[in-house]
């Protein structure tokens, strides 16, 4: 993992980049200017994701921090594109693919199978297909 981080005088925390590379796990690029006091806020945001294997990322990096909820054992498969562009604490334009979504929750109370589609939301007034 590479990011480029920063802390002022004050404490206030800014993220400019940041990249994760996990080979058949997860793609993580985040370029922009990110900050967390008083909440989340950016004045430039381009973040991106790609999990080419739903299963693989859930059990690395969601599994562990969703420990103590209803999501804490699921079975996954699948992949997941993310992308997001925004500016001045606002989303411009979110696009979400995903591709034989598998998630069955082994306790039996949620499940959903071969989901395929795209999600496109934007801030523009023209009509985007999803």
């Amino acid at each position: 993992m590479l990011a480029a981080i920063s802390r002022s005088k004050d404490g206030e925390i800014r993220v400019r980049s940041a990249e994760l590379e996990h080979e058949n796990v997860v793609n993580l690029e985040f370029v922009g200017d990110l900050g967390f006091a008083p909440g989340p806020q950016w004045t430039a945001l381009k973040f991106r994701l790609k999990t080419p294997d739903a299963s693989a990322f859930y059990e690395t990096y969601m599994q562990p921090i969703a420990l103590a909820t209803a999501f804490s054992s699921l079975e996954t498969s699948g992949e997941l594109n993310l992308e997001i562009i925004g500016a001045s604490s606002e989303i411009d334009q979110l696009s979400l693919h995903f591709e034989q979504i598998y998630v069955d929750d082994d306790e039996g109370r949620f499940s959903l199978y071969g989901l395929d589609g795209d999600i496109e939301l934007h801030a523009g007034e023209q009509q985007r297909e999803s």
